[in-house]
C-alpha cells in the first residue's frame, strides 16, 4: 500500500501537466528512468517517502527537484540517521545530493560527528566514493542506500570515528567500498597526526616564546655592555689624558728622575713627597677624597632604598665635620709648605 502511494505520487509529479510548480526533468526518457529507479529503491526500502521541494544551489539557483526522505538503522547504534536524497535535474548523469536531516529534528545537524570523513558536520551533506565515482549505467538510487548503509555501519555519523582492523575478505569487498574503507583509514592517520602536530606547534610556540624572551634578556645585556664599554673608554681616555699631564708636569718642574721612576714602573718613589709637612698635605687630600667617595656611596645606596633617611643624615652629617677638619689641616700645612 505505502508503495502504491508513492508511486502514484511520484507518476502525478512526473507525468501530470497540472502542477504549479513544475519539476526541473525535461527528458521523457529521463523522467521514465528515474521512475523506475524510484520504484526500486521503495520496493528495497520503504522507509522512504517521496515529495517536491526546492533546492538552492551555491550560486543561487532554484530548482524544483523530488526528494525523498527516511530514517536508516545501523547496528553499531541506536540512533537513527535521517536521511535526504535529492534527486539531481541531470539525474543519473549526475549523482543525486545526500544530505544527513530531518523536518521534524532541526538540532540533528549538532549529533553529527565533526571530524566525520563522509559528513559535513555544518550542512549535513554527505559524499562517499560512490557518488564521487558515479556512472549512470551502474549506478541509482537503491545501490547508493545499500552503499550508504554499509557505510554509516562502519562509520556512524553520530559517533567518533574509531579504526578497527576488518574481517572482511578483501577480495569480497566492491571498490567503492575499499575506497571508502581506505579513505577512513587516511582520515583518522590524518587525525592522529593533527593531534601530535598540536602538541609539537604547542610546544614549540612556548620554545618560541622562551627564545624570544631571552632574545630580548640578551639584547638588553648587550646595550648595557656597549654602554660600559663606552664608560670605560671615556674613563680610560681621561686617566690616559691625566697621564700626559702628570708627565708633563713632571716634566717641567721635577726634571727626568721622576719621569724614569714612572716609567721603571716605580709610582710610588715618583711621588713621594719631600719633608714631613708635604707628607702631611698628601695624607690629608687622601683623607678629603675617601670622605668624598664615601658620601657617593651613601648617596647612591640612598637612592636605592638601601639606606634609612636618618642613618643617612646622620653618617653624612659626620663626615661632612671630618671632611672640614681635612680640608683646614690641607690649607694650613699648605700655608707652611709654601712659606717655608
Amino acid at each position: 500500500m505505502a508503495l502504491r502511494s508513492s508511486m502514484e505520487f511520484i507518476d502525478v509529479a512526473l507525468f501530470s501537466t497540472n502542477i504549479s510548480s513544475p519539476l526541473s526533468y525535461c527528458d521523457p526518457d529521463q523522467k521514465l528512468l528515474i521512475r523506475n529507479h524510484l520504484h526500486t529503491l521503495f520496493q528495497d526500502f520503504p522507509v522512504f517517502k517521496p515529495s517536491i521541494d526546492s533546492f538552492t544551489y551555491n550560486n543561487g539557483t532554484i530548482v524544483n527537484l523530488l526528494k525523498v526522505c527516511g530514517d536508516l538503522k545501523v547496528k553499531i547504534s541506536s540512533l537513527s540517521i535521517p536521511i535526504s536524497i535529492w534527486v539531481h535535474e541531470n539525474y543519473p548523469v549526475s549523482a543525486p545530493m545526500v544530505y544527513i536531516s530531518s523536518s521534524s529534528n532541526k538540532s540533528v545537524l549538532n549529533l553529527i560527528y565533526s571530524e566525520h570523513p563522509f559528513v559535513d558536520s555544518s550542512s549535513g551533506a554527505t559524499n562517499s566514493s560512490y557518488i564521487h565515482s558515479w556512472f549512470l549505467n551502474t549506478c541509482n538510487l537503491s545501490g547508493l542506500v545499500q552503499h550508504l548503509l554499509k557505510l554509516f555501519s562502519c562509520h556512524h555519523p553520530f559517533c567518533p570515528f574509531s579504526p578497527s582492523p576488518s574481517r572482511t575478505n578483501p577480495l569480497l569487498v566492491s571498490k567503492p567500498e575499499a575506497v571508502d574503507r581506505l579513505t577512513c583509514s587516511l582520515n583518522s592517520d590524518m587525525l592522529s597526526l593533527r593531534d601530535v602536530m598540536s602538541e609539537e606547534i604547542e610546544a614549540l610556540s612556548t620554545l618560541q616564546a622562551r627564545i624570544f624572551e631571552r632574545g630580548e634578556m640578551i639584547e638588553k645585556m648587550m646595550m648595557e655592555l656597549v654602554l660600559e664599554r663606552d664608560i670605560l673608554k671615556n674613563r680610560n681616555d681621561s686617566l690616559v689624558y691625566s697621564s700626559d699631564v702628570l708627565l708633563n708636569w713632571l716634566k717641567l718642574y721635577d726634571g727626568k728622575s721622576s719621569v724614569k721612576l714612572l716609567e721603571d714602573d716605580n709610582v710610588e718613589e715618583a711621588f713621594e713627597a719631600k719633608g714631613w709637612k708635604s707628607k702631611l698635605v698628601i695624607d690629608c687630600l687622601a683623607n678629603d677624597e675617601a670622605i668624598e667617595d664615601l658620601i657617593f656611596v651613601l648617596d647612591e645606596a640612598l637612592q636605592q632604598g638601601k639606606l634609612p633617611h636618618e642613618l643617612y643624615l646622620k653618617q653624612v652629617r659626620s663626615l661632612a665635620r671630618e671632611q672640614f677638619f681635612e680640608r683646614a689641616k690641607q690649607q694650613k700645612f699648605i700655608g707652611e709648605v709654601l712659606t717655608g
